[in-house]
């Protein structure tokens, strides 16, 4: 199975007031990195991008449910790009997930890492995205370009091991179901 870990950085929440910036797709541990240089590109990256996606039997997010799928997908016909939407047979949120499996207070993907002893390397939070892409846009500061990828990257990075931590959790769980259910027809239970 093909899985490929998506994360993106955008100018906006909402796909008809902002665009996207850069989104990072890490497949068999090589990244293939897009960013949008001008806005009049975002047609062009953006279209990169759904192909690249197609190829993937499974795509990994954080909060890709919510946002990152639903935003790349709603930019897409802002823009219009024809069908866009693609058929996922497999999609997994580690948002969901760890909402699911963990009794967390918060379940911001760096706190969960913290808190599943991932480490965690981000450098700038994904609000600070928006402007620091707007300076990149008007050439005040070029290397911002570089801190961008490398927060989709670190974000990335971060998802990976969360994805890790929460695989040994959910095949702990897994085993214990199967253990409970084993015990229960023993007992003469359902």
């Amino acid at each position: 199975m093909t899985s490929t870990l998506l994360d993106i950085e955008t100018t906006s929440l909402y796909a008809d007031t902002g665009m996207l910036v850069c989104a990072v797709l890490r497949r068999d541990g090589k990244d293939k990195v897009f960013f949008v240089e001008s806005p009049r590109r975002e047609s062009k990256v953006l279209r990169r991008i759904l192909e690249e996606l197609r190829k993937s039997d499974c795509i990994i997010t954080f909060n890709g449910r919510s946002f990152d799928l639903p935003f790349l997908f709603s930019r897409a016909l802002v823009i219009g790009i024809e069908n866009p939407k693609l058929d996922l047979p497999r999609h997994v949120d580690l948002y969901d997930e760890c909402k699911r499996v963990l009794r967390f207070d918060r379940h911001g993907l760096d706190h969960i890492a913290r808190l599943l002893g991932v480490e965690v390397n981000a450098r700038l939070t994904g609000q600070e995205v928006p402007h620091l892409y707007m300076s990149y846009l008007a050439g005040k500061e070029p290397g911002v370009r570089d801190e961008i990828i490398g927060h989709c990257i670190s974000d990335i990075e971060t998802m990976e091991g969360v994805s890790r931590r929460l695989e040994a959790i959910i095949a702990l769980e897994e085993q214990n179901d199967d253990e409970n259910s084993g015990a229960r027809k023993r007992d003469g239970g359902g």
